[in-house]
């Protein structure tokens, strides 16, 4: 009976979730659900995982300073979290000066609380096709690279660390100053070391004995290093990775 009870209050819920907003719309009315409404009755039929929502409370540093600390912007995104065996559907935002994963639930009043995720949990989250691995779990020794965006893996393996800072130009411009432009070090990682990889030159360096072959192959296909995109950069790792034989 208890077990009938809750399948018909989950309905309930959902045609909440659903109906409503249609019907708004058929009224004339401006009034819809709103993305953290949506996820706090999600929370409502199926709960959150403590689990994978642990963490300490997360405040953003700066807040008055032109620009922001995350990867993509200040709006929150999409995107899947991965943690032991457990998966969650949640939206997130990626502090890239601090690494650190910035989650939300819903209290049972449905107030938004934030939180830093925690490093321990957390194994990989996935945005949109980006997906960024927890390096520390995959070897303790690569901890300290924290999250990188993984790009090709081979018998190494290629990820993309990004970071911001803040600057300290406080004028009338920048009264309180300002968050640099993104920045990012291809990381090779293998047998329990790695290297960082920031700019053309260096990584021409790493790969020496396919030094020219490389060259060759981005000219004809009009790739600046540090200007490329993570696709481009991905299927360069994996052309080095396969002419060189060992990875280096």
């Amino acid at each position: 009976m208890m077990d009938h009870l809750q399948h018909c209050s989950r309905i309930f819920l959902l045609i909440c979730l659903v109906v409503l907003p249609g019907v708004n719309t058929l009224k004339g009315q401006e009034d819809t659900l709103t993305s953290g409404q949506i996820e706090w009755l999600s929370e409502k039929l199926y709960g959150t995982d403590d689990y994978i929502f642990q963490g300490k409370a997360y405040s953003a540093g700066n807040i008055k300073a032109a620009g922001h600390p995350f990867l993509h912007g200040t709006e929150w995104e999409h995107a899947t979290v991965y943690s032991n065996n457990r998966t969650a559907k949640t939206t997130i935002k990626y502090d890239i000066e601090v690494d650190i994963l910035v989650l939300r639930y819903f209290s049972m009043e449905g107030i938004m609380i934030t939180i830093a995720g925690s490093k321990q949990a957390i194994d990989s989250f996935l945005i949109s096709d980006q997906l960024f691995i927890n390096m520390g779990k995959i070897d303790e020794r690569y901890k300290e690279t924290g999250y990188c965006e993984k790009l090709y893996e081979g018998e190494r393996l290629f990820a993309m660390q990004y970071n911001k800072h803040f600057i300290k130009n406080f004028n009338t411009i920048t009264p309180y100053g300002s968050y640099s432009k993104p920045e990012r070090v291809l990381i090779i990682a293998g047998d329990g070391s790695y290297t960082e990889i920031p700019d053309r030159k260096s990584f021409l360096r790493y790969f020496s004995s396919c030094r020219s072959e490389l060259k060759s192959w981005m000219r004809q296909r009009h790739i600046r290093f540090n200007k490329a995109e993570a696709g481009d950069i991905a299927a360069l790792c994996r052309f080095a990775s396969e002419i060189s034989g060992t990875g280096k």
